[in-house]
């Protein structure tokens, strides 16, 4: 056992401390991988596990897709709930931060003269995203906060973020460890400044979930998105999208489906996502 002011951490002290860790991941010998950013590839021990289940799938698919994926659907979300600090009922499984981001611009419903307000550090595909849904409602283009230069303190940054606040600002979209910086935006201060102010809050959170800790009930967002086969390590086509309890009747997706196992008829906001 340690104490309170020890850590503990594996040995890695030589090239046999990390064996077990490199064997997990199939990298070519001519390659060190640190891009998990861009693309995590999948340790052994996950891909071991997705095999299975498409082994299941296969050997029965109408057994499979009529009894069995709606439960581990189920089962797979109330985990992930527990893991970034929610009800399971905030949540469902997309196949990426982009794809949650996309559902956001479909459930919030922008006016012509509305302003949408991002940062100069977010994310490329997540401006374009903004950029169309803000033309196709005839609103106002995207604004785009300054942030500073030189990053001294998180009071400093909720400042120049809302010093690009008007009165037409309808959403707030802020990443919360930024895709070309780096950085992590102090979002739990943004997110009360915004909820103070009456503006709702979707945070970009791809580069969050492993990295630093997600609580999202106590960050109180609006929407929260977020990828798993980055630093989570989970197969491609993992990700999620919370949507506060307040929006959740507004929530609209952009591809529509049965959304339950026939004849089952959704109900709840989550169910037009499980098919």
């Amino acid at each position: 056992m340690s104490s309170g002011n020890e850590s503990i951490s594996p040995s890695i002290d030589n090239d046999d401390d990390w064996r077990e860790w490199c064997d997990e991941w199939p990298i070519r010998a001519d390659t060190t991988y640190l891009n998990h950013g861009s693309f995590g590839p999948t340790p052994r021990a996950v891909r071991y596990c997705q095999l299975e289940w498409q082994k299941q799938m296969t050997s029965q698919p109408m057994d499979f897709f009529a009894r069995q994926f709606e439960p581990a659907w189920l089962e797979s979300r109330k985990r992930l709930a527990a893991f970034v600090g929610t009800a399971a009922d905030n949540l469902v499984v997309v196949e990426n931060s982009t794809a949650g981001m996309n559902v956001v611009a479909s459930t919030v419903r922008l006016q012509p003269g509305d302003e949408v307000l991002l940062t100069d550090h977010e994310y490329g595909a997540v401006e374009r995203i903004w950029r169309r849904a803000c033309q196709t409602a005839g609103a106002a283009a995207p604004v785009i906060a300054q942030l500073p230069r030189q990053f001294e303190s998180a009071d400093q940054v909720v400042d120049a973020i809302f010093r690009a606040v008007t009165g037409r600002t309808r959403l707030l979209v802020v990443s919360h460890v930024t895709s070309p910086t780096a950085i992590i935006l102090p979002v739990q201060k943004i997110a009360d400044e915004a909820q103070r102010r009456g503006i709702a809050m979707c945070i970009d959170g791809p580069h969050a979930p492993a990295q630093v800790p997600v609580a999202l009930d106590e960050l109180a967002c609006d929407f929260y998105t977020a990828s798993l086969h980055k630093w989570v390590s989970a197969p491609l086509g993992s990700g999620f999208l919370y949507v506060a309890p307040r929006w959740q009747e507004r929530v609209r997706t952009p591809i529509l489906s049965w959304g339950r196992v026939s004849p089952t008829k959704p109900v709840a906001w989550w169910e037009e996502f499980v098919w």
